[in-house]
């Protein structure tokens, strides 16, 4: 039999693996230094006081080295420090959003000792249909724009291979895909979820794409193999509709199947090979609890991860920028995600939203391939790992999808659309370890922003992601820690440039990728000073109290309030309407 994957498994052999040599470009971005746990350095402050930022920009470039090639590069690493000024938008100069006052102002109270769900390094994937799936080994293009997504720390990448087209398989795949497929994971060190046939009933099929796999792909990077896609929406089998199908016969038909899979002799499950497979492959977290149950009850013997999906329920047509960023029904998704994930945990498996975007069946145009998208992608992805799912899978269909992050043009380059930058700003967030803390958030009602405070748990640094949903209002955002060593801030942005609808000016760090995966700009960030912070009183009149962000918190009311009690240290930021920044507030070197 199959030899069994496991999570154990797979962190000793990706030592093995190409990914510690893989990254061909260690900063794609030129962000490095923004991005950094290091305290902004005390000669950059003085010089950016007395004479501004884009001097201090252009004098490093040019007296740190003697060696031309050598000042190029260290100018990608440096980033275009902007100095916060009494009463003044800290955006940078040109932005059309910098005239405008902000409409209100919201609190985040943050509590780092108040911790929450830890991130895996290997929480974001991608999906890709079958169909097409060689393109992501595609040099120059695809796969550079693959690696750039692991040059901050995080990864390897999950890829699944699967969707629609899982069940429409016939065969095995040939030959060429598999070469891709090995290169691929020998340049970046991916792991793969390979989707198998199951609608057709054909356990031979399955079979024999499951031995191809195991030939011709290294075993160490196979994560799981998922038993066809989305059954809750199968239609016709054994003459019946999809909810008689799933109340009947779909629990005892995968039980079938996976025990011929794992088996010598599918009545002895001492001649089983355990733990190989991913279900139930839901289409929706919206999956009935006691569904679930049922369907670990019986299977969770031969599974090593369950797997749900999320697409806006909204019907795809009826979908606008208002209704993808609301957050009434996104709250009701994640509670019931959040019970499913406990469900899983209690059969001893992870729960990873292996197939996920903004609207199912490719996405509709101007919505899914928006700067709406992004800001909805990012703060997705952070909404699954706060209910302690352990990874997502953003789906690109067969390469030519409306929400795919990379579009494949005729010439065979990747055209970049703004969801990748929020995959990267996601990267850069959790860098090679983070946790989710505690948060308080006070805002006045109709204020659409969204923080999520993640903990660098190597070096004890703050990274926040703040989010402003809202299509019009600038907000003003105070960022509050206890003082407990911080240093000034670093803030990195998400921005576009004709609002949440933009489809081609949206930029990260003043970066922007260009056909084929290109960059061009010039990295700029902005220095947000630390400020001191009287101990902070209860939510003003009008407010709201936001959610608490992280599980652990919302038991530990007690020691949040002893931390807000006390004097701190506050960090003021201007958010754009429509748009997304990463503030990195890194501790004071001892």
């Amino acid at each position: 039999m199959h030899r069994r994957i496991s999570h154990a498994a797979w962190i000793v052999l990706l030592g093995l693996s190409a990914y510690a040599v893989a990254l061909a470009n260690a900063d794609p971005l030129g962000l490095r230094l923004l991005l950094s746990s290091d305290p902004v350095p005390d000669h950059v402050l003085a010089h950016v006081q007395q004479h501004g930022s884009s001097s201090w920009h252009a004098t490093q470039a040019d007296s740190s080295s003697s060696s031309s090639s050598q000042a190029a590069d260290q100018r990608r690493q440096l980033h275009q420090a902007i100095p916060i000024r009494a009463n003044a938008l800290n955006v940078r100069p040109g932005l059309q959003a910098s005239a405008a006052r902000p409409a209100s102002w919201a609190t985040a109270s943050i509590t780092p000792s108040v911790r929450g769900f830890g991130i895996p390094k290997t929480f974001l994937g991608i999906s890709h249909e079958w169909t097409k799936v060689e393109e992501l080994n595609q040099p120059g293009s695809y796969l550079q724009l693959i690696q750039d997504l692991t040059a901050y720390g995080g990864g390897p990448l999950v890829v699944r291979i699967g969707g629609g087209s899982t069940d429409q398989q016939t065969a095995p795949a040939p030959a060429s895909t598999w070469n891709e497929l090995r290169q691929l994971q020998y340049k970046t060190g991916v792991m793969y979820i390979f989707g198998l046939n199951f609608k057709k009933g054909d356990v031979a099929l399955a079979k024999s794409q499951m031995d191809t796999i195991f030939k011709e792909i290294p075993y160490y990077s196979i994560m799981s193999f998922e038993l066809g896609n989305e059954p809750n929406f199968y239609e016709g089998i054994y003459g019946k509709s999809s909810k008689e199908y799933i109340a009947c016969c779909f629990v005892n038909d995968w039980e079938r199947f996976v025990k011929a899979l794992s088996c010598k002799n599918p009545a002895q499950f001492s001649t089983c090979t355990p733990g190989q497979f991913a279900g139930p492959v839901w289409g929706h977290v919206n999956m009935f609890p006691r569904t679930m149950e049922w369907f670990l009850k019986v299977n969770y013997p031969y599974m090593n991860l369950v797997t749900v999906h999320w697409y806006k329920a909204r019907r795809e047509d009826q979908n606008t920028v208002q209704s993808l960023l609301a957050e009434g029904p996104v709250r009701t998704e994640m509670a019931n995600l959040r019970k499913l994930v406990e469900i899983s945990r209690r059969y001893g498996k992870d729960l990873r939203v292996a197939e996920m975007n903004t609207i199912s069946n490719s996405g509709r145009e101007g919505l899914s391939d928006s700067l709406a998208a992004a800001l909805w992608t990012l703060d997705g992805a952070l909404e699954v790992a706060n209910t302690g799912a352990v990874g997502i899978n953003l789906h690109w269909g067969d390469g030519l999808a409306l929400y795919a992050a990379l579009l494949r043009q005729k010439t065979g380059a990747a055209y970049v659309k703004p969801t990748y930058y929020a995959y990267l700003l996601l990267q850069m967030a959790l860098g090679s370890g983070a946790q989710l803390v505690k948060l308080d958030l006070q805002a006045l009602p109709g204020a659409k922003l969204k923080v999520w405070p993640l903990l660098d748990t190597k070096s004890g640094a703050m990274r926040i992601v703040l989010i402003n949903k809202h299509a019009t209002a600038a907000a003003g955002m105070s960022v509050r820690l206890p003082d407990d060593g911080y240093a000034d801030g670093k803030l990195l942005r998400l921005l576009g440039k004709r609002g949440l609808e933009d489809e081609w000016g949206v930029s990260l760090g003043n970066m922007t990728y260009n056909l084929g995966g290109q960059v061009f700009g010039d990295p700029a960030g902005e220095i947000i000073a630390r400020e001191e912070a009287a101990a902070a009183a209860g939510p003003a009149a009008g407010a709201n109290a936001g959610a608490v962000v992280t599980e652990a918190g919302s038991s530990s009311g007690a020691a949040a309030a002893s931390a807000a009690s006390k004097p701190g240290v506050k960090y003021t930021v201007i958010m754009p309407a429509g748009s997304a920044a990463l503030l990195v507030i890194p501790k004071q070197p001892k």
